[in-house]
């Protein structure tokens, strides 16, 4: 669910995260800083209990800027693996690309009600979205091909071979991979090694290991894959006191869809 204001650096919102022992996501709760936030592409989607209603995440083919949380808010979310959301929410996730929606504008009000209500009255609202999702998925299970499919795309396989391998045509992966995970296999390729590469950089590696390391031709075709997804040159991504780090303002924080997010 991810989520810029690009003036004087809001202090680190406090964030968690935990793997679910429901469903195949991660559980991540924050307190979101004050005003707008970049969120960036992740491969995933998100259900977002924000206090007072839920809110679903789409898949991000760049980066997003989020309009903010309510003051004062606590979100409580699942980041539902690539592939899952889709059959939880009865929607194509091609169709919530970039976007951010209220769960009742695609389910009927009834439905959100109970989980609306559930949710209010919890006093551990991660565990009760966790449970209400993964009824859901028992219903509604996620295609068999999606996990699969993303960890072959993490390890940067040839999507044809993938293809063959899972059973399908080239072309029936690339239209299922669209309809389930937001787009096709190789931009969720890129969009999962780009997490691994910020995370590189923002230990402070080398950039220049790093573009070894990940399978890019070399720097110059990291910085142009950073900079077409994020809209931000690697050195941006360094902590501060790296060397050629970004400014403070652009120190990432780990928050709304779980995705990197800019303060």
């Amino acid at each position: 669910m991810d989520t810029a204001a690009r003036a004087a650096p809001a202090a680190r919102a406090p964030y968690a995260e935990r793997p679910s022992t429901h469903v195949p996501a991660v559980v991540w709760t924050a307190t979101p800083a004050p005003g707008p936030q970049v969120i960036l592409p992740d491969g995933c989607m998100d259900v977002i209990w924000t206090g007072e209603g839920l809110l679903v995440a789409g898949p991000d083919t760049g980066p997003v800027t989020y309009g903010g949380a309510p003051v004062g808010a606590r979100l409580t979310a699942l980041r539902l693996a690539p592939g899952v959301a889709p059959s939880l929410l009865g929607e194509r996730a091609d169709l919530l690309g970039d976007a951010r929606v209220d769960l009742a504008a695609l389910w009927p009000g009834d439905r959100v009600a109970v989980w609306t209500s559930a949710l209010a009255a919890s006093p551990r609202p991660d565990r009760t979205l966790e449970h209400l999702v993964a009824a859901r998925l028992d219903e509604r299970p996620p295609p068999t091909w999606a996990a699969p499919l993303a960890a072959r795309m993490a390890a940067g396989d040839d999507v044809r071979r993938t293809a063959h391998d899972l059973g399908l045509g080239e072309r029936t992966l690339r239209r299922l991979a669209r309809e389930h995970v937001g787009y096709g296999p190789k931009l969720l390729q890129r969009v999962l090694r780009l997490q691994r590469t910020l995370a590189a950089l923002r230990r402070g590696d080398d950039p220049s290991r790093v573009a070894a390391d990940e399978g890019y031709a070399d720097y110059a075709h990291l910085f142009r894959d950073v900079r077409a997804l994020t809209g931000r040159r690697p050195t941006e991504f360094r902590p501060v006191g790296s060397g050629q780090a970004g400014s403070a303002a652009y120190r990432s924080t780990p928050l709304p869809s779980g995705s990197a997010t800019e303060a």
